[in-house]
Protein backbone atom coordinates (compact mmCIF):
# COMPACT_ATOMS: atom_id res chain seq x y z
CA UNK A 1 0.00 0.00 0.00
CA UNK A 2 2.28 2.69 -1.29
CA UNK A 3 -0.41 5.35 -0.75
CA UNK A 4 -0.24 4.95 3.04
CA UNK A 5 2.19 6.20 5.64
CA UNK A 6 2.14 6.15 9.42
CA UNK A 7 0.66 9.31 10.93
CA UNK A 8 -2.01 9.99 8.31
CA UNK A 9 -5.35 11.27 9.58
CA UNK A 10 -8.60 9.41 8.76
CA UNK A 11 -9.48 12.21 6.32
CA UNK A 12 -6.19 11.77 4.47
CA UNK A 13 -6.76 8.01 4.21
CA UNK A 14 -10.30 8.60 2.91
CA UNK A 15 -8.99 10.95 0.22
CA UNK A 16 -6.40 8.35 -0.88
CA UNK A 17 -8.39 5.10 -0.64
CA UNK A 18 -12.04 6.08 -0.35
CA UNK A 19 -14.41 4.72 2.30
CA UNK A 20 -13.68 1.31 3.87
CA UNK A 21 -16.06 -1.64 3.55
CA UNK A 22 -16.03 -2.12 7.34
CA UNK A 23 -14.90 -0.22 10.39
CA UNK A 24 -14.95 -0.84 14.09
CA UNK A 25 -13.52 0.05 17.48
CA UNK A 26 -11.31 -1.89 19.84
CA UNK A 27 -13.47 -3.29 22.66
CA UNK A 28 -10.86 -2.60 25.33
CA UNK A 29 -9.47 0.73 24.13
CA UNK A 30 -12.01 3.07 22.51
CA UNK A 31 -9.19 5.29 21.19
CA UNK A 32 -8.28 2.54 18.71
CA UNK A 33 -10.28 2.15 15.52
CA UNK A 34 -9.82 -0.22 12.61
CA UNK A 35 -10.88 0.01 8.98
CA UNK A 36 -11.02 -2.89 6.53
CA UNK A 37 -10.72 -2.63 2.75
CA UNK A 38 -11.60 -5.77 0.78
CA UNK A 39 -10.28 -6.49 -2.70
CA UNK A 40 -11.51 -9.07 -5.19
CA UNK A 41 -9.24 -10.66 -7.77
CA UNK A 42 -11.01 -8.68 -10.51
CA UNK A 43 -10.41 -5.37 -8.71
CA UNK A 44 -6.72 -6.14 -8.41
CA UNK A 45 -6.39 -6.96 -12.11
CA UNK A 46 -8.90 -4.45 -13.45
CA UNK A 47 -11.10 -7.08 -15.13
CA UNK A 48 -14.76 -6.72 -15.94
CA UNK A 49 -17.29 -8.44 -13.62
CA UNK A 50 -18.40 -11.95 -14.52
CA UNK A 51 -22.04 -12.76 -15.35
CA UNK A 52 -22.94 -13.95 -11.82
CA UNK A 53 -21.43 -10.82 -10.32
CA UNK A 54 -23.62 -8.60 -12.45
CA UNK A 55 -26.71 -10.36 -11.08
CA UNK A 56 -26.02 -9.15 -7.54
CA UNK A 57 -23.67 -11.92 -6.42
CA UNK A 58 -20.57 -10.49 -4.82
CA UNK A 59 -17.30 -12.37 -5.34
CA UNK A 60 -15.45 -13.48 -2.22
CA UNK A 61 -12.59 -11.15 -1.25
CA UNK A 62 -9.18 -12.23 -2.56
CA UNK A 63 -7.44 -10.13 0.08
CA UNK A 64 -8.05 -7.37 2.56
CA UNK A 65 -6.09 -4.56 4.14
CA UNK A 66 -6.73 -3.83 7.81
CA UNK A 67 -5.80 -0.31 8.96
CA UNK A 68 -5.38 0.60 12.63
CA UNK A 69 -5.90 4.14 13.91
CA UNK A 70 -5.02 5.29 17.40
CA UNK A 71 -6.07 8.69 18.68
CA UNK A 72 -6.95 9.84 15.17
CA UNK A 73 -3.70 8.81 13.44
CA UNK A 74 -2.83 5.82 11.30
CA UNK A 75 -0.44 3.62 13.29
CA UNK A 76 -0.17 0.62 10.98
CA UNK A 77 -1.81 -1.83 8.60
CA UNK A 78 -1.79 -5.50 7.65
CA UNK A 79 -2.39 -7.12 4.27
CA UNK A 80 -4.30 -10.41 4.65
CA UNK A 81 -4.45 -12.66 1.54
CA UNK A 82 -7.50 -14.94 1.23
CA UNK A 83 -7.74 -18.24 -0.59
Amino acid sequence: MSRLSVGLSPEEVLSRLGPPQRRGRNLFDKKKEYWVYEFTRDQKRGKQPRDGERDGEKPAPASEVQLMFEQGKLVGWDHVPRN
